[in-house]
């Protein structure tokens, strides 16, 4: 489908959206990425939120399923967020997922289904002062679960949490760039990853030249990726995270057993 024909899609999807939301009282302002929508659907979906609660987004998924995203706002700015429900139009139930906080100067929401996965990723960025942290939900489109997260941290750590288990995952050795705020930048050799504090040693040393910002005097290593997951599972019935890293090593990650054990370095 060509990039046009999306967007006619889209543009007529938010029209839709919007009648059939009005009659319930309730108006999302963004519909991205939104599949053709049945009003019926949309009806049953309007009346079993709360009172008071308003979606902003919505995304069908499968087995009548649908991700609903409500923007929460007080008085004070610090009291916005975001909560994330899984809506069920056959059985009438609403089941939280997530909270996310959206209380700094700038926000980003999006919703996306690459194609053949098998997950929704719905990525919340916040933004202070030049310091980016994402958070990316992984929701399984046949039955809205929450399959994991991630928090992504300026391509300096990523930290994966399930189950209300977390991988906290640095480069080694720990904070090698972080002096290195004035030219001339240096090289490190980056001898593995430190998981929850714990460093795995990769066969050899790599070295990385450290990125400098003066602004914020401070120096970094090269952006660790943010994570890749499809939500297939491997003939054994393995199923994995990957987490490529800026010298062409990467980590796979059990996400079925969810330990620093879990963790296998894959090098070159």
């Amino acid at each position: 489908m060509s990039n046009t024909s999306r967007w006619l899609i889209g543009s007529v999807m938010v029209i839709v959206l919007g009648a059939v939301f009005l009659s319930n009282g309730l108006l999302p302002t963004v519909a991205k990425g939104l599949p053709r929508v049945k009003n019926n659907f949309l009806t049953t979906i309007g009346k079993i939120m709360p009172s008071g609660q308003d979606p902003k987004y919505l995304f069908q998924i499968q087995n009548g399923l649908a991700v609903i995203g409500v923007e929460e706002s007080k008085d004070f700015a610090e009291d916005h967020a975001l909560s994330l429900y899984t809506a069920n139009s056959k059985t009438g139930s609403l089941t939280p997922l997530v909270k996310r906080d959206l209380s700094g100067p700038g926000h980003n929401i999006s919703f996306e289904v690459g194609e053949f996965s098998k997950v929704l990723r719905v990525e919340t960025m916040t933004q202070w002062e030049g310091y980016d942290d994402r958070y990316a939900d992984y929701i399984r489109i046949d039955d809205g679960t929450l399959a994991f997260t991630t928090r992504y941290q300026n391509g300096q750590a990523v930290i994966l949490t399930h189950d209300g288990t977390s991988l906290d995952i640095t480069l080694a050795p720990k904070e090698g760039c972080d002096s290195n705020s004035v030219e001339p930048a240096r090289t490190v050799n980056i001898t593995g990853v430190i998981v929850n504090g714990k460093e795995l040693s990769f066969k050899k040393s790599y070295p990385v030249t450290c990125s400098i910002s003066e602004m914020m005097s401070a120096g970094f290593y090269p952006d660790i990726q943010e994570p890749w997951y499809s939500g297939d599972l491997t003939a054994q019935g393995a199923e994995y995270a990957y987490v490529s890293l800026p010298f062409g090593a990467s980590l796979r990650i059990d996400l079925k057993k969810f330990s620093a054990e879990a963790i296998t370095l894959i090098e070159n």
